[in-house]
């Protein structure tokens, strides 16, 4: 939580710095590209982690953790 609102309150500087040199459309379109890139390779990993886990449950392998 604490690093979400850190993000945001610095969020205002460089949003004001960036938008005298991007036009506001730009810099929303590259914020949200950025997120979903993000957001993407999340659920990537969070598949890969359950896909790895049903088949090492399917090998006989006990699960760790």
């Amino acid at each position: 939580m604490l690093t979400a609102t850190i993000l945001w309150g610095g969020m205002f500087p460089v949003a004001k710095d960036a938008l005298r040199v991007v036009d506001t459309f730009y810099l929303n379109t590259l914020r949200y590209v950025v997120t979903a890139a993000a957001f993407i390779l999340v659920l990537y990993l969070v598949l890969l982690a359950s896909i790895v886990a049903v088949l090492a449950w399917n090998a006989g392998i006990p699960r760790t953790s």
